[in-house]
């Protein structure tokens, strides 16, 4: 019997958003306001679109030892390998040496919360209208001076409802979408969503603060109050969601180049949170930025991206987004583990 062909539409989207963090990553600190517009408008959604889609390819998740073992290899090994090294590159920038695992370093908090979201995942579906319970998780953690950064718990509870959005999605009801959606004025008015989206950002950007977008938990040192902190969360969910739905209509359907991207994501996420981090100050402190630069930064960030999933990339690599595969010897052990307790 032929194997089932692998579904292009949500590598793609995977692939475009991928780029969509490399990008805003290398726009961080680049000082024009049309730069911060775009950094903000891709703020706006790209990490609430990817954890939706991180929930919706977790939903075979049971907690079976061989699914735990792969958390353990495939996102925390990842996570403590990331942060040892971005805090060795704090060291070569003269600042003392500083680890600490439980304080995820710059991008490295999506890695550490995705295998968090994935263990509760048994939990999120045996709980009744578990959507609008996270919707309340996330509101309310904004209140009474809100969480810390210690163990990714701000944006683990802020980001929680997309992730279990895309975990109660059926694939009846994703392929439903995609039908209802793959019709050319659909297109036109997600793309036009999308276009309104980015010119109100830009009219707005001086007054729209980043860290709404990266949804911190402490929005009391912006001298917000509790009920104006809830409906700055409520307002960025509702946007968000707005956005996710309009970019997934424009998701291309049929395989090309982005859907190589998409099955490598991991290791482009990996690498360029390694590579960019160190680059954070020099490009927060040049002080020559101009539009035309900073187009051709963004080109530098797609081009960045596409030889990060390159296969010699991955294959040179691999030893440090997925060492348990790259080693053999450890490879085997593990699996022997995995098999000794399955049969226990």
């Amino acid at each position: 019997m032929a194997l089932r062909q692998r579904d292009p539409y949500l590598d793609n989207a995977k692939g475009i958003l991928i780029i969509l963090v490399v990008v805003g990553h290398l726009l961080e600190g680049v000082s024009l306001g049309s730069a911060d517009a775009l950094y903000k408008w891709i703020y706006l959604f790209h990490m609430p679109a990817f954890v939706f889609i991180s929930g919706y390819l977790s939903r075979s998740f049971r907690g079976t030892p061989r699914q735990s073992m792969n958390l353990v290899t495939t996102l925390l090994i990842p996570y403590v390998i990331m942060q040892v090294l971005m805090t060795l590159e704090q060291v070569a920038q003269g600042h003392p040496f500083d680890l600490n695992l439980f304080a995820p370093t710059f991008a490295s908090w999506y890695v550490f919360a995705l295998a968090v979201w994935r263990l509760s995942v048994p939990v999120l579906r045996v709980i009744p209208q578990s959507i609008a319970v996270c919707i309340v998780v996330s509101i309310v953690s904004v209140t009474d001076r809100g969480l810390g950064l210690e163990f990714s718990g701000a944006r683990l509870l802020a980001f929680l409802p997309f992730f279990a959005a895309g975990l109660m999605l059926t694939p009846q009801r994703m392929a439903a979408f995609r039908d209802m959606t793959n019709r050319l004025w659909v297109k036109v008015f997600a793309a036009a969503v999308m276009i309104m989206m980015l010119g109100a950002v830009y009219l707005e950007h001086d007054h729209i603060v980043r860290a709404w977008l990266y949804m911190y938990g402490k929005y009391d040192v912006l001298g917000l109050s509790g009920i104006q902190n809830i409906a700055v969360r409520l307002a960025v969910l509702a946007a968000a969601s707005v956005m996710i739905t309009a970019f997934l209509v424009l998701v291309p359907r049929r395989s090309g180049p982005f859907t190589a991207l998409g099955r490598t994501t991991i290791y482009i996420y990996v690498l360029q949170t390694v590579i960019i981090f160190p680059l954070l100050t020099p490009i927060a402190h040049w002080p020559h930025w101009t539009p035309l630069f900073a187009l051709l930064w963004v080109v530098a960030g797609v081009v960045l991206t596409f030889a990060l999933g390159s296969r010699p990339v991955r294959l040179a690599t691999q030893w440090l987004v997925d060492p348990a595969n790259a080693f053999g010897a450890v490879r085997m052990r593990l699996d022997g583990r995995v098999r000794d307790l399955e049969s226990s």
